[in-house]
């Protein structure tokens, strides 16, 4: 059976991976900000369902703040990604149309 870790803000899943825990993300958060939820199994004891950290966005700005990730840095951090996937594929209609339209001089 596979466990999952997410990172959301709301319902808006923004990263997640099965069977692991980013050591990273776990640094955004504090031992007390861990809740759990439990179920009643048929011995009528309690069973851990799930482990999960909530803190609001306001700590969690602050603390992305002091580690150097700020709105700005990410911004410039998706701007730089989105000219090189451009440039990608440019590269590769590029190389498409090559193959397809044979040169003649």
């Amino acid at each position: 059976m596979s466990e999952y870790s997410y990172l959301k803000i709301g319902t808006f899943c923004i990263w997640d991976i099965r069977n692991d825990v980013d050591p990273i993300i776990m640094q955004l958060f504090t031992e007390h900000e861990n809740r759990r939820s439990f179920v009643i199994n048929d011995a009528g004891k309690p069973d851990e369902r799930s482990s999960y950290y909530q803190v609001s966005v306001k700590i969690l700005k602050q603390r992305l703040d002091i580690m150097g990730i700020t709105i700005a840095e990410s911004i410039k951090a998706m701007e730089l990604g989105k000219k090189k996937l451009m440039e990608l594929i440019d590269l590769s209609i590029e190389d498409e149309i090559a193959e397809k339209v044979p040169l003649t001089y």
